[in-house]
């Protein structure tokens, strides 16, 4: 049985003897510190889902890598469509579309549909997974929900069975309990009632839970966060900059400077600035000389290190390091930022969002009713050039199956066949354009009539088919 606790519960204070012979990589304290000789200090230590939280909320990269790809996701416009039939791929006018469209639009009443579908993918791109509750009447289908809830995973206490999970229908049979603990109250989940919306990273731990994808990056945030900490020290407690001293000399060697001399000297540099009020030149009459104390940021190598541990980040996240602000990638425009953006919709956006898609499906069980839900991003501006290749692509197609079928070489349900669209089947759309031709039918710029009169066409039928002549 393994459980994931609140981050509320997560850190604890571990004296020396606790540490001895702990395995530090599976302890659930995100700091670890040994005093005396090869002493370190771990910044974050990944050792379970909740302490997916500390990274994302004190790790600044992965935070804006999170919340930029949370911008892109809710970009998308979400359809309900049609699985078969004429209207199959067009927007379904069915009542149990209508109804989840409804839901979706104002799931809660604190939540937008944008506010929610960004907050479930935060905890999904956090946590590996968010839990999605719906509240409704027992025994109703989910899309007659009345809301719609995103669990936040750091607030559940989730109990796994030891079930053989080769043996189980449903989460329940490999589900304990869920408890969500918020402030100080705590209330048991019904399992029946949750729905788990997972990414697509395994896990070897859990038959139910994906591992966060913050795991295999452990390292590379535990730099980063040390690095920022590193410059934060710098800038707040570096101490002196340097040495001001006396350079004057006698018989005996250097002469001191007096107290009363420091403290008129400590005064004096007060005056110095870069303020309007201050003096920019020293004049003095003093024989002193400056000693530089400290180490340049610079040279600590910082700015590189958060700039490689960023890299392996993105790479863990599918974003394209370029879009970052940086020094390198400020000066990013043109087409090139849209090449960069279209990346990020093709190789992580999309195919985030249709694994989402497919578990609303399964959710609402739009099978059942001849339905699916899709995410749309084709109106992105950054996604308008596919989508213009798409329709020059169609135009010079319809102009070759044009030449084709007026030579009678194909049917008018073969030439919808090759642009994807429906056959029209009936008396019609296996007919070749003679035989259209001879039925009434009439070509040009406008588009396809039919013209005849019921009794001309069943004539024309007849004799088309050779039944009369």
């Amino acid at each position: 049985m393994s459980t994931l606790r609140s981050v509320t519960k997560s850190v604890a204070t571990i004296t020396a003897p606790q540490l001895v012979g702990a395995d530090l990589s599976t302890r659930g304290n995100e700091f670890w510190m040994f005093n005396g000789p090869g002493s370190f200090d771990y910044k974050f230590s990944y050792s379970g889902h909740n302490s997916s939280l500390t990274a994302f909320s004190k790790c600044p990269p992965l935070n804006a890598i999170i919340i930029k790809k949370a911008q892109a996701f809710i970009n998308g416009k979400t359809w309900i469509l049609n699985r078969k039939g004429k209207s199959k791929e067009k927007e379904s006018t069915n009542p149990v579309a209508e109804q989840i469209r409804k839901l979706l639009k104002q799931p809660n009443p604190f939540q937008s549909q944008k506010e929610f579908e960004a907050q479930l993918y935060i905890y999904q791109q956090i946590f590996g997974f968010s839990i999605l509750l719906p509240i409704k009447p027992v025994g109703f289908p989910n899309y007659e929900a009345t809301r719609l809830w995103n669990i936040p995973p750091s607030m559940l206490d989730i109990d796994e069975t030891k079930k053989n999970w080769l043996l189980a229908d449903s989460n329940k049979d490999l589900l304990k309990s869920i408890v969500i603990d918020f402030g100080h109250e705590r209330a048991t989940i019904p399992l029946s009632d949750i729905y788990i919306i997972k990414d697509f990273t395994p896990s070897f731990n859990s038959p139910i839970f994906p591992e966060s994808r913050i795991k295999a990056i452990e390292m590379p945030v535990n730099n980063i966060m040390g690095t920022y900490e590193s410059r934060n020290v710098l800038i707040n407690y570096r101490g002196a900059l340097g040495i001001i001293s006396s350079d004057a000399k006698d018989a005996g060697g250097y002469i001191p400077i007096k107290d009363g001399e420091k403290e008129a000297l400590q005064n004096d540099f007060r005056r110095y600035g870069l303020k309007q009020s201050q003096w920019q030149f020293i004049i003095t009459s003093a024989a002193v000389k400056w000693t530089q104390m400290g180490v340049a940021t610079k040279d600590l190598m910082l700015f590189e290190e958060i700039e490689d541990d960023t890299m392996r980040i993105c790479d863990s996240y599918n974003y394209p390091y370029r879009l970052l602000s940086s020094e390198k990638t400020n000066s990013l425009g043109g087409s090139d930022l849209r090449e960069w953006k279209k990346e990020l919709y093709e190789g992580a956006i999309i195919p985030e969002s249709e694994s989402i898609t497919e578990q609303w499906d399964n959710f609402f069980e739009l099978e059942k009713y001849g339905l699916r839900m899709e995410k749309d991003y084709s109106h992105v501006p950054c996604m308008q050039d596919d989508e213009q290749r798409k329709a020059q692509a169609r135009k010079t197609r319809n102009e070759a199956m044009q030449i084709e079928f007026l030579h009678n070489l194909i049917t008018m349900d073969q030439w919808r066949i090759a642009n994807g669209d429906d056959p029209i089947g009936g008396e019609y759309g296996g007919k070749f354009y003679y035989e259209l031709v001879a039925m009434g039918w009439k070509f040009g710029n406008g588009g396809a009539t039919l013209t005849l009169s019921r009794e001309e066409q069943s004539t024309n039928n007849q004799n088309t088919n050779g039944t009369e002549s």
